[in-house]
């Protein structure tokens, strides 16, 4: 079964998020701006560390990532890009954010 590219949440310099989607038409849009104000520890978030969420034919949603190391920095920089990604889980159609 196929699966597509939906959504890539990555941590940029200085602790910025980087959110893509795409949708069924494989047109790509910036949602960074979203997630701007969101509350996290700049210093301490792992750059290149991302979430990808991919979605089956049949609707089902999976993931994959990585948060580019293995301390402690590298699981607080997971676990910020689990909780967006499960906040946006959510989010009702007709939000941004939603899926």
């Amino acid at each position: 079964m196929n699966k597509t590219l939906i959504r890539s949440y990555t941590v940029a310099k200085e602790g910025d998020l980087v959110v893509q989607t795409w949708s069924k038409d494989g047109k790509k849009s910036d949602l960074s701006k979203a997630y701007e104000d969101g509350p996290r520890d700049r210093r301490r978030l792992v750059e290149d560390a991302f979430l990808d969420v991919f979605r089956y034919e049949d609707g089902e949603i999976i993931w994959s990532g990585s948060s580019n190391g293995h301390g402690p920095s590298s699981a607080m920089t997971y676990k910020f890009l689990f909780d967006a990604f499960v906040q946006d889980l959510g989010f009702e159609e007709g939000n941004a954010r939603a899926f």
